[in-house]
């Protein structure tokens, strides 16, 4: 189940106020951890030695071979497309100036899916299948994992509904129909900066809850468009940590104790462009550029 209505149908009251807004389709709850903020050590995030190259595809400067590549047209380009130098004009390239992976998702291109948000994004596909799971690419809570990003928002919807504009989520846990974890980050029209949190589900009823900020975009902090930062989303057993660090101001990591009801559940790493708009104009779009991108188990 998506979170993307719940969180922002809620959203104009959730600004402002400095808890987390919890909602779900059945209405309000408390949650028993809705988690906590607190000044953090480094992501972790080492970039590669050599320089990236523009010229080059996203595979030769990024190791693409555990992940397939979803469209917006709900298309998935498979591994062993993408390793052979696989580009798609406009919204999976190599940008010229830096050699970053560019990701780009239109607001009014939305997959032939249920969710039908419109996503460019790299989706977990690892090397060795496992038949008992079903999947190549799942891991379970006792297994664990790590993703570790630097990235760069370039871009961020600004037409359409208000409560769905200036969003965008760079990477995520993924279950069997609800997210354990997703990474936001939110600038509105008439902000100079954008603002970092998460949204976590509950998996007995895919109830949403909206993290305080990570990172804060008030009292001139923030983020702005075209500023790289480093991210980390962590999970072991039910221990659910993400680091995120801004290019100015100290780290910041959130920390929850995750749902019980993931433990053996099925999950996957998903890192790029999900645009949580599907309204505005023809021309609108969500875009982020990477400069880093591992997942492992564990």
């Amino acid at each position: 189940m998506n979170s993307f209505f719940q969180l922002g149908a809620f959203r104009a009251v959730a600004l402002g106020l400095g808890a987390p807004l919890l909602v779900s389709c059945a209405g309000a709850f408390h949650s028993a951890d809705p988690g906590t903020v607190s000044l953090g050590t480094s992501s972790g995030v080492v970039l590669p030695s050599a320089p990236l190259s523009g010229k080059a595809p996203p595979s030769v400067n990024f190791d693409l071979s555990n992940w397939k590549l979803m469209l917006p047209s709900g298309e998935a380009i498979a591994p062993d497309t993408l390793v052979k130098g696989y580009q798609r004009e406009g919204l999976f390239y190599t940008d010229p100036g830096t050699g970053g992976m560019s990701f780009k998702a239109p607001n009014l291109a939305g997959q032939a899916t249920p969710d039908k948000y419109s996503r460019t994004e790299l989706r977990q596909a690892l090397a060795v299948p496992d038949p008992a799971k079903g999947d190549a690419s799942d891991w379970t809570t006792s297994v664990g994992g790590t993703l570790k990003a630097r990235v760069r928002v370039d871009a961020v919807s600004s037409s359409g509904d208000e409560t769905k504009t200036g969003r965008v989520i760079l990477g995520q846990i993924q279950g069997p129909a609800t997210e354990v974890v997703q990474l936001y980050f939110e600038k509105l029209p008439n902000e100079a900066k954008g603002r970092v949190y998460v949204g976590t589900d509950k998996v007995w009823m895919g109830a949403t809850a909206q993290s305080e900020d990570i990172i804060s975009n008030r009292a001139g902090g923030g983020i702005g468009l075209g500023e790289a930062f480093n991210y980390e989303i962590r999970l072991k057993g039910l221990s659910l940590a993400v680091i995120v660090e801004p290019p100015e101001g100290a780290t910041a990591v959130f920390t929850q104790r995750i749902d019980p009801g993931y433990e053996g559940k099925a999950l996957y790493f998903e890192a790029g462009v999900l645009n949580p708009n599907d309204a505005g104009n023809a021309g609108d779009f969500a875009q982020a550029t990477f400069f880093n991108l591992e997942a492992s188990n564990p």
